[in-house]
């Protein structure tokens, strides 16, 4: 049995003030995440690393990818290139 999501009372959430802090964003928190989590991983060489035909090889810049919940349930694998610019990243990302 599926249940529906409920309205939270706004008036008296204990997380009202994150809530209104972080809607005033504009972008929304989840790309900003992915946008600092992929330049910190693009710092560090090893996660630049991978094995090719048997063979150890870094990267320069690796892009981050993504499982988006799209309709039905269903998830899907997205890719994302990744841009230095949050202003160039983030229409990628959405």
């Amino acid at each position: 049995m599926e249940s529906q999501p409920m309205i939270i009372d706004l008036d008296n959430w204990v997380r009202r003030e994150h809530y209104e802090f972080f809607k005033q964003y504009p972008v929304p928190f989840t790309i900003g995440w992915l946008h600092v989590v992929s330049l910190a991983a693009d710092a560090v060489p090893e996660f630049r690393q991978r094995i090719r035909d048997g063979a150890p090889i870094e990267h320069p810049l690796i892009h981050p990818s993504v499982t988006v919940l799209c309709e039905g349930d269903v998830l899907r694998f997205r890719f994302v290139t990744y841009s230095d610019s949050l202003d160039q990243f983030a229409p990628e990302a959405a």
